[in-house]
């Protein structure tokens, strides 16, 4: 038992990875509850490794099901009936395929199966998709390289962890580094400042927020805008609330522009 478990887990973990998203994505776009795609892609999995002794068969959904199954559902006119006869069709399928494919498909040889793989990674990694991968910019194009040739060197599941590893690195460096955009112009003898939040602030931008109001100068006007912001984590406005004695000392004119107002929770 254990001289498969090690290869059928790290197998399986690696279906996992590919075939979740592509069930919940499957659902969503046929306008179905995405609750039943997990519910298809998990009895479906279970139900042909159980009949299938193939140790090449993977099951899971296919993008290009999504129209047809929201077709179908259009004009079915019921998920119900949408569900009957998709059992109706899988049932077919099996009696089929127990009494005539099985045979033959058990004469292709592994080789042409080979082909078919190796078809697939080429149409999933082809210069021009490369290249219109590369002028989405940095953010978009370092992931996936980093993704592609780390699975040439070890195999799917570690270049798959390996690439997750990189973008989320990649996110919260990028997060680091855009909380906030300073403007600064100078209105006779006074320094302005205007400071715009960004969509998503979080703990992330603690040290910056308290590098910039910590290099702010003497009798400036600072004005920190968040109209455009949907989340400003706590800790960010706690700082904002500390600096304001800070801003009373150095007769700084601060103001907080659809900001909220935070009781500040240090222990004094």
């Amino acid at each position: 038992m254990l001289s498969w478990l090690k290869h059928d887990l790290k197998a399986s973990i690696t279906v996992f990875f590919v075939a979740l998203p592509l069930c919940l994505g499957v659902a969503m776009s046929s306008g179905v509850p995405v609750l039943s795609g997990l519910i298809a892609g998990i009895i479906g999995g279970v139900v042909i490794t159980t009949l299938s002794k193939s140790t090449f068969s993977v099951s899971g959904p296919a993008a290009g099901l999504t129209a047809i199954c929201a077709a179908a559902i259009a004009q079915l006119g019921a998920l119900e009936l949408f569900y009957l006869s998709v059992a109706v069709a899988g049932l077919l399928q099996i009696l089929l395929g127990v009494l005539f494919a099985i045979p033959l498909l058990n004469q292709i040889p592994y080789c042409v199966l080979a082909v078919i793989l190796i078809r697939t990674g080429y149409n999933l990694v082809k210069p021009k998709a490369i290249l219109v991968i590369y002028k989405q910019g940095r953010e978009q194009f370092l992931p996936f390289m980093v993704t592609v040739v780390s699975i040439l060197l070890t195999d799917l599941l570690i270049g798959v962890l390996i690439g997750m590893a990189y973008a989320i690195y990649f996110l919260i460096k990028y997060t680091y580094h855009a909380g906030f955009t300073l403007k600064e112009h100078q209105n006779g003898h006074i320094q302005c400042f205007t400071v715009q939040l960004a969509l998503n602030v979080s703990f992330l931008n603690k040290e910056r927020f308290v590098e910039m109001l910590d290099k702010l100068p003497e009798y400036a006007s600072v004005e920190i805008i968040g109209s455009d912001s949907v989340y400003i984590d706590h800790d960010i406005l706690e700082i904002f609330q500390e600096f304001k004695a800070k801003a009373h000392n150095k007769h700084i004119d601060f103001k907080l522009i659809d900001v909220p107002s935070v009781e500040n929770t240090a222990l004094h």
